[in-house]
């Protein structure tokens, strides 16, 4: 199992063995606290987010290299999945968004998304399939919320007037 921990001096994503429940040795360190991460299914790396330096941070689990993507913008948020798909439902979250917003949404090739968006128009594009099985096995965790999709329909648009001081 991995966990994230520390501060910007400390952060680090540390391994801990999920049948002895015990610290391993081995860590991954990042100089900052890592927000969230996200391991890939499909190949070694764990996806860390790391807001205080505005940084993704790849990490290759098998060779414990570390590429990191700068971020251009103020804010790094965490990262959210699809469970029954195992992708990250940028569509579908750009639809609800925009449907709440009465604004358009448009589908754009992965050339112009990234010609627009940068880097993380590539992103968008990817198929990095993951899933929270192992953790919910594990730790025997069962979520009791709202998925993002229902959460975003239901909470973040509401316009509401706000009180004077």
């Amino acid at each position: 199992m991995y966990v994230g921990y520390g501060d910007e001096k400390t952060g680090a994503i540390g391994m801990v063995d999920a049948a002895t429940n015990k610290r391993l040795d081995d860590e991954f360190k990042l100089g900052a606290h890592p927000e969230s991460c996200q391991l890939a299914a499909s190949d070694p790396n764990i996806y860390v987010n790391l807001p205080d330096l505005k940084q993704i941070a790849v990490v290759n689990r098998g060779t414990h290299s570390i590429v990191r993507w700068p971020l251009t913008f103020e804010s790094n948020f965490p990262m959210a999945l699809d469970e029954a798909d195992h992708r990250l439902p940028a569509r579908e979250i750009a639809e609800v968004i925009g449907r709440r917003l009465n604004v358009p949404v448009v589908s754009k090739t992965r050339e112009v998304a990234t010609e627009h968006f940068g880097w993380i128009g590539q992103f968008f594009a990817m198929d990095g399939p993951a899933s929270s099985a192992p953790t919910r096995a594990w730790l025997g965790w069962r979520p009791t919320r709202p998925g993002l999709l229902a959460d975003l329909e239901a909470n973040y648009f509401e316009q509401t007037e706000l009180a004077a001081d």
